[in-house]
């Protein structure tokens, strides 16, 4: 009796393909279905797809132990046919394995594959894209999460990679499509990109980049409906899982010790497998604690960071306040010196002003100062004197001094709200509590996250006198 398949079956199979990301008569339990040992409809990418299946079992194995295993919840996210969670879940017994695919037709071809070659699966398939997960799943959590060859069909690798992280409990497993780090222009973006928040003090300036491109939902292994999709870098990935509170664990390139040459030679892209296992503390809670301590650095180098009142002296007389603050030491090179650091800080992003500045021998704190002092400069400059005032003792003429910022319409937001805090340390000393409320009000106002407290700005004063 002959047990091939007819023509008609054989047409219907591969008018549900194409079956390009794995093999369904590998697994099917008689051989005899294959067309004299050979795939009826096979794929390109069925060797990237044996690779991490390979992968993935062995990140599953040297984590949970067989008994872990029976009870761990898995979930695919852009399964396609569902070749390899099918494989996944024979292999391992999971209590439960389910495969979220957006396109109905991808979900159609698996189906009518293992009905073709009669494997059976307990895997659950559902229809649903990345952007709506809580129709299909609701608020459910996986042990593990996979996200296979999806993130370069998406419009945002941060913002799918944070869905996902909502749904991991333990481990999420990454393989995506990236474009290398461009580090012939690196320098150059780099100096674009303005890397001046907070989130940089005291850290490395990590960043990355996405390329855009169109892509429609033409063929069935491409985005399910947006026209523009980002192929990530590496490191926009990393920074992502970081983000959301996942440390990577593994990564490494399949182009370069997977595949063989011929396959790498048609495909002609580069691929990332990451992955990445949920930080054990609360990682919003660490961000947050981030957040508060790099402010702190920043607002303390503001607020109590005096500069040399030679250079004051020039800034003030610039903004039309002739005052000639003593120095101690007034020496003809330390005056020359201020004085070249007071043209640099007029304009302090040129390049001779900033090779000036790198090599002027300021204090870190100082140098953030100076580079400031040309936005705002009245305010800015006022500023800087209303603490040189306090911090001698001149609580009167500080308070003047900070009270001409905070009254002026339209003056800078960060000496207002710095001027106010100032303003509630004057009211503290002087036990002025109509005055010490007012200005604490107006701080909560423009500035609900400002780190200092007013005890700390009264010892500073104190100390000082």
């Amino acid at each position: 009796m002959n047990n091939f398949p007819s023509h008609n079956q054989i047409e219907i199979l591969n008018a549900h393909g194409p079956y390009d990301h794995g093999l369904w008569d590998e697994l099917a339990a008689d051989s005899n279905t294959t067309n004299n040992g050979n795939s009826i409809n096979g794929g390109i990418f069925h060797e990237r797809s044996k690779h991490l299946v390979k992968n993935i079992s062995k990140t599953i194995s040297s984590h949970y132990s067989e008994e872990e295993i029976s009870q761990l919840s898995v979930i695919d996210i852009g399964c396609y046919d569902g070749w390899i969670l099918v494989q996944l879940a024979e292999l391992f017994k999971f209590k439960s394995a389910i495969g979220v695919e957006p396109r109905l037709k991808n979900i159609q071809k698996g189906k009518f594959a293992r009905d073709f070659y009669k494997i059976t699966s307990n895997v659950e398939f559902l229809q649903s894209d990345i952007d709506s997960l809580e129709k299909v799943i609701g608020f459910e959590k996986f042990d593990i999460v996979l996200c296979l060859g999806v993130l370069h069909h998406i419009e945002s690798t941060p913002d799918a990679i944070r869905r996902l992280t909502n749904i991991a409990k333990h481990i999420l497993i990454i393989d995506s499509m990236v474009i290398d780090r461009p580090k012939k222009d690196e320098g150059q973006i780099l100096r674009l990109l303005n890397l001046r928040d907070i989130a940089y003090i005291d850290g490395p300036q990590i960043w990355a980049i996405a390329a855009f491109k169109y892509e429609t939902p033409y063929f069935d292994g491409s985005t399910s409906g947006v026209p523009i999709v980002n192929v990530p870098e590496e490191r926009l990935i990393r920074m992502s899982l970081d983000t959301f509170g996942f440390s990577v664990e593994h990564a490494h390139h399949p182009e370069e010790t997977a595949f063989k040459k011929a396959f790498q030679k048609v495909r002609g892209v580069r691929e990332t497998f990451i992955v990445a296992t949920r930080e054990q503390d609360h990682h919003v809670k660490d961000v947050n604690t981030s957040v508060k301590k790099k402010s702190e650095i920043h607002e303390t180098t503001f607020i109590f960071t005096e500069i040399p009142p030679q250079l004051l002296s020039r800034w003030l007389k610039s903004v039309g306040m002739n005052f000639n603050l003593p120095n101690q030491d007034d020496s003809p090179k330390k005056r020359v010196k201020h004085l070249l650091i007071y043209l640099a800080s007029i304009s302090p992003t040129s390049r001779i002003s900033r090779m000036f500045l790198k090599f002027a021998k300021l204090t870190r704190e100082a140098q953030a100062i100076v580079v400031n002092l040309s936005r705002s400069p009245l305010d800015k400059t006022q500023f800087e004197f209303g603490k040189y005032l306090l911090k001698r003792g001149d609580l009167s003429e500080a308070k003047s001094a900070f009270k001409k910022i905070t009254s002026k319409v339209g003056c800078d937001w960060r000496v207002f709200y710095r001027s106010c805090f100032f303003l509630t340390v004057i009211a503290r000393i002087e036990n002025d509590e109509i005055a010490f409320v007012h200005y604490q009000q107006l701080l909560n106002i423009a500035n609900p996250h400002f780190p200092i407290s007013t005890a700390e700005g009264v010892e500073w004063v104190i100390k000082a006198n």
